[in-house]
């Protein structure tokens, strides 16, 4: 799912995302292969976020839960602890 948030609902809307996307996986007989995910798109006062699940084998996709796979190649990371509405700070360097 992708979606907007404003920093500090991140984790309140990140925990209820998982949960539908799991559900979904579910009730469409998917099976999730490794830990869910979150992709950060865009910081500009608010999040656009991606998050979901890898699974098995493509599912069929809606307006609100999308099914693409995740771009190949070289990927930044980093750790950042600290609250969820701070994040920008590590992401922005």
């Amino acid at each position: 799912m992708e979606v907007q948030v404003v920093p500090e609902k991140l984790g309140e809307v990140l925990g209820q995302i998982l949960l539908t996307v799991h559900r979904y996986v579910s009730q469409h007989n998917g099976h999730v292969t490794g830990m869910p995910f979150l992709r950060y798109l865009g910081m500009d006062g608010q999040f656009t976020i991606e998050a979901g699940m890898p699974v098995a084998e493509r599912m069929v996709g809606t307006d609100e839960f999308l099914s693409r796979g995740l771009p190949a190649g070289k990927a930044a990371t980093t750790l950042f602890l600290g609250e969820y509405h701070r994040v920008g700070e590590a992401w922005e360097r």
